[in-house]
């Protein structure tokens, strides 16, 4: 596969000098870097999400809408490969979807259902500190081979190099707010879930999963609903 690696070195570079010159090109960026990940290694579609070790999520880039809506589940269910390599820091895959539903419940089914039978993450990394995952997905059960691996984890590193240039000279905590922040004040998720877990009598931990739970049945994001909650306009109720 050296063409695949000539084509993303080549991408890289384009890519990174588009993002130094303006850092609100980054998501487009990294939609065409999933693009040419699913190129290159021959799959279905491919997808970057940031997921650190508190609780931001965000999607920064998908080769399709059907792979962000597979990398918005992850997040938003904090569960799926993505998040397994994520909290390893190790590449994670499942080359077959069929049986995971233990593993991965909501998101093994719900990625089967979209028509994905095998999914593959390669940890983001800056040093020694995570940033997320590439996640590719493929249409058919099977593991990758040796030289895929090496063409996914050259893309993952490439996904690293374009979020660290995308504000350059800040540090890495810094980068990480910036690209998960999103529409929603400083704090929202964590006042949201202070404020479920107060009203419901429930753990931070049981109101956080209450509240992914209800972005993902209605379909938005996680911020959407703290939002909604903090601002009275939501009030999640007691599960039975």
């Amino acid at each position: 596969m050296r063409v695949s690696h000539d084509a993303a070195l080549i991408l890289w570079a384009t890519l990174r000098d588009r993002v130094i010159a303006d850092v609100a090109v980054l998501p487009e960026a990294m939609n065409e870097l999933a693009a040419q990940a699913r190129t290159s290694l021959k799959v279905s579609g491919a997808g970057v999400l940031v997921a650190t070790d508190g609780r931001r999520r965000a999607v920064l880039g998908a080769s399709d809408n059907r792979m962000h809506s597979l990398e918005q589940l992850q997040a938003t269910f904090d569960e799926g490969p993505c998040m397994d390599a994520s909290r390893s820091g190790r590449f994670a895959g499942e080359p077959d979807l069929s049986g995971v539903r233990e593993r991965w419940a909501v998101f093994g089914p719900a990625a089967v259902d979209a028509g994905i039978q095998a999914t593959f993450s390669f940890p983001v990394t800056v040093g020694e500190i995570m940033l997320g995952a590439l996640d590719c997905y493929r249409a058919r059960p099977g593991a990758l081979t040796p030289t895929q691996i090496s063409t996914g984890a050259l893309f993952a590193d490439i996904a690293a190099d374009l979020i660290m240039h995308a504000q350059s000279g800040a540090g890495v905590d810094a980068v990480i707010e910036h690209l998960t922040r999103g529409d929603a004040a400083p704090g929202v998720v964590d006042r949201a879930c202070g404020m479920t877990a107060a009203r419901l009598g429930i753990s931070v931990e049981r109101a956080l999963q209450q509240i992914r739970e209800h972005a993902g049945d209605h379909h938005v994001s996680l911020d959407e609903v703290a939002a909604a909650i903090v601002d009275g306009r939501l009030r999640m109720q007691p599960v039975t």
